[in-house]
């Protein structure tokens, strides 16, 4: 059995200036506040996605980095003799 697909309800609370700024933007194409909200979402959503998606591997690569620069001075710092004679 295929489920249906059907809209669903979401309440949000946004700030006055968010929905004076929705409500204007409604205005301004004679549409409705709601087919803008779905507008935005729709536009919105994916952009976010690949936001989120570019700094996770922003951190990846910053992290995997940061392992490779401390093997690095590990390994240095175990070629040295102690005492500090470097002849």
């Amino acid at each position: 059995m295929e489920k249906q697909k059907r809209d669903h309800i979401v309440n949000l609370y946004v700030n006055y200036d968010l929905k004076s700024a929705l409500e204007q933007l409604a205005q301004r194409r004679d549409q409705t506040l709601s087919s803008v909200i779905r507008r935005v979402l729709r536009i919105g959503v994916p952009i976010l996605q690949r936001l989120w998606d570019t700094e996770d591997q922003l951190l990846r690569e910053q992290s995997e980095l940061l392992h490779e620069v401390k093997r690095a001075e590990q390994g240095s710092a175990a070629g040295k003799e102690p005492g500090g004679n470097a002849s």
